[in-house]
Order: structure tokens, then sequence, then C-alpha cells
């Protein structure tokens, strides 16, 4: 804990001293400051570093995913989500995991399937449970087993019990 204070401390003095700093250092900064939690911190200067027209580093981008998935700030995982996809950069597949979690541990199902649709991103077998649990507790049936069908090559035991969760809720309608 303490090596991470040192690191935000230094990074905090470099920026008031307006020392350059490449994107490495941005990501150490931004990556100390998530560490111990500093979700704000790290969300304004991911900002901070944007206005200065620096691309960040996929690092960069998983610390403030993960310090914002730990304060239940899945809001704010989306807003950034939609402020890297206009920059044209993409977050890293465990951060993409990281929001869909985000988004079940909040109970935000019908956001949960929306983000998966529109992030266009192949599932492993851990996300297409999560969306298979979407689609049943949204009652999105037909999506639900659309979806099963569509990644079969993923399907384990989970996914085919969620999926006979989709086909008596279907029978029960």
């Amino acid at each position: 804990l303490r090596n991470w204070e040192n690191v935000a401390d230094i990074f905090q003095d470099s920026k008031k001293r307006k020392l350059p700093m490449d994107e490495k250092s941005w990501e150490m900064g931004i990556g100390a400051l998530a560490h111990l939690g500093e979700w704000k911190c790290a969300r304004t200067n991911l900002s901070t570093l944007w206005k200065l027209g620096k691309k960040p580093t996929s690092n960069t981008y998983d610390y403030v995913v993960d310090v914002l998935q730990i304060a239940g700030e899945w809001e704010m995982l989306l807003e950034l989500f939609e402020n890297v996809r206009k920059r044209g950069e993409n977050l890293s597949f465990e951060s993409f995991k990281v929001i869909l979690i985000s988004l079940a541990k909040a109970n935000q199902w019908h956001r949960l399937i929306g983000f998966f649709e529109q992030a266009g991103v192949s599932p492993d077998t851990d996300v297409l449970n999560l969306v298979l649990l979407a689609c049943a507790n949204t009652k999105e049936i037909d999506r639900g087993l659309m979806a099963w069908k569509s990644f079969s090559s993923l399907r384990n035991e989970q996914s085919n019990m969620i999926k006979e969760r989709l086909e008596a809720l279907k029978s029960d309608h």
C-alpha cells in the first residue's frame, strides 16, 4: 500500500510541476490511484490524459475499469466504454467482462444485454452464461435461445441449465 501511495504522490507532484510525462508515466500514476481506491481521481486523470491528446495504454483503461467496478459505478463504466469507442479505441476483453459483471451485480439485466450486443465482442463461456442469465431474468427468451445456439462451442453445464430455464419460461407463456 505504501508503494502505491508513493507512486501516487510522485505522479500528482509531477503533474503540479508540469513535468513531461509519457503514457507509461500516466499509466503508473492512474494505476496507483486505482490501487488506492481513488476512483474519482483515476477517472479525472484519464480525462486529463485524453484532453492532452495522449492515448492511454490498455493497462490504464483496465485500472480505471477495475476501480470503477469495485466502487459499483456501473453507469460510469458504460460512459467510459462509450468514450473509448468514440475515440476509436477498444477496451481489453477482461475490461469488457468486468463491465458485464458489474452490470450483473447491479441487476442491470437489460443494460447487460444491450451492452453485449453493442460491444460486438466474441464471448467466452463466462460471458455467454451472463448473457443467458440476463435473458432469463428479463424474459428475453428468444434472444437467449438464439445466443445459446449461436455460440454452441462455448456451452457448458451451466449454460445448458440456463437454456433449460429459458425453455421452461417459454413453455409457461
